[in-house]
C-alpha cells in the first residue's frame, strides 16, 4: 500500500528538483518520490469525498480506514468503495484500496457486496449514504457526440 509523503520526503524531493541528480541512485529516488507525489495528488478528490461522506454520516474517516470489523463499519466501507469506484473511474483498484487502507482484492469484494441491492443489511446503508451525497453529474450528448448544454 502507498504511504503518504512526509515532510522529510517533501524536503528531499525539493532538494533533488533544485539540484540535478548526480548518480543513478539519486535519479531512482527522485523518480520514486515524483511517482508517490503524483499518486497522492490524484487521490486527493476521492479522499475528500470519502471524508465528507464520513463526516455527514457521523463516522470518522480513521474508523473507515481502521481494521475494525464491527457493524456497520464494513458495510459503510463497502458502499463507499463502490461509490469511489463509480465516481472516480480514473483510479485503479490499488489506488482505491489505499484510500481505505485495504488491498485491491478487498475493493473488488466490497464493490460486489455493496452492489447487492437485496441485502437487508446493505440496502439501508446505501439509502443512508445516498441521502447524504449528491448524484454525480451526467453529461448528455447529442447525435454528433458533443456535450449538450
Amino acid at each position: 500500500m502507498q504511504t503518504p509523503l512526509y515532510n522529510s520526503q517533501l524536503r528531499r524531493l525539493a532538494a533533488l528538483l533544485i539540484t540535478p541528480p548526480e548518480n543513478n541512485d539519486e535519479q531512482r529516488e527522485l523518480d520514486m518520490l515524483l511517482h508517490k507525489f503524483d499518486n497522492q495528488r490524484a487521490l486527493r478528490p476521492a479522499i475528500e469525498f470519502v471524508a465528507n461522506v464520513c463526516n455527514a454520516l457521523g463516522v470518522g474517516y480513521d474508523d473507515i480506514k481502521s481494521d475494525d470489523r464491527t457493524r456497520p463499519l464494513p458495510q459503510i466501507r463497502h458502499v463507499l468503495m463502490m461509490e469511489v469506484r463509480y465516481r472516480f473511474p480514473e483510479l485503479s483498484l490499488i489506488q482505491i484500496g489505499s484510500i481505505f487502507n485495504r488491498e485491491h482484492c478487498t475493493v473488488i469484494y466490497g464493490c460486489r457486496v455493496a452492489s447487492n441491492t437485496h441485502d437487508i443489511v446493505i440496502a439501508p446503508i446505501r439509502k443512508r449514504i445516498a441521502s447524504v451525497i449528491e448524484p454525480p453529474v451526467r453529461m448528455k450528448f447529442n447525435d454528433s457526440n458533443t456535450p449538450m448544454p
